[in-house]
């Protein structure tokens, strides 16, 4: 039992776009866990950091011998289409945006968002690679929370 438990985190860890989104699950939150106004730009740096580092990898990646075929069926499938609409208006609502600085961050980040959907949703083929991704997050959930707990009971009266 134990063999095949490690034989599915090596078949995940060989993947190396898998591995970055796994290590961007991972170090996000852990970064943005301690909630002082102080961390807030690190969190910020770290998730986009991140996100142009798994960009760059994608684009160095890529196949750029489509059809139209290929293409009409990218359209075609699952939440494609609607993430990008997503992603334009996010785009446009920059351009008409009075508080250009904060809409370019937050575009940033929608933007980060649509690249892990469609990270996910495109290299993540295999069930165990799924399951875990979904280990991943559900451990980092209970480690943030744990911290959070902590980061309260420590802190002092008037801050709470």
């Amino acid at each position: 039992m134990a063999k095949v438990e490690s034989s599915g985190w090596a078949q995940v860890l060989q993947n190396r776009v898998i591995m970055l989104v796994l290590a961007m699950v991972i170090i996000v939150p852990f970064v943005a866990t301690p909630a002082d106004n102080g961390s807030r730009g690190m969190a910020a740096l770290a998730f986009e950091g991140m996100s142009m580092l798994l960009l760059g990898f994608l684009l160095w990646k890529a196949r750029w011998k489509n059809s139209k075929e290929d293409i009409v069926n990218f359209f075609k499938t699952s939440a494609n289409l609607p993430v990008l609409l997503f992603l334009g208006l996010a785009i446009v609502s920059v351009l008409f945006s009075a508080h250009k600085e904060y809409s370019i961050q937050e575009a940033l980040r929608l933007g980060a968002g649509v690249l892990v959907y469609f990270t996910v949703a495109y290299h993540f083929r295999r069930s165990e690679q799924l399951m875990k991704l979904v280990d991943v997050l559900m451990f980092v959930a209970i480690g943030s929370s744990c911290i959070g707990f902590a980061q309260y009971g420590l802190g002092s009266e008037e801050q709470r």
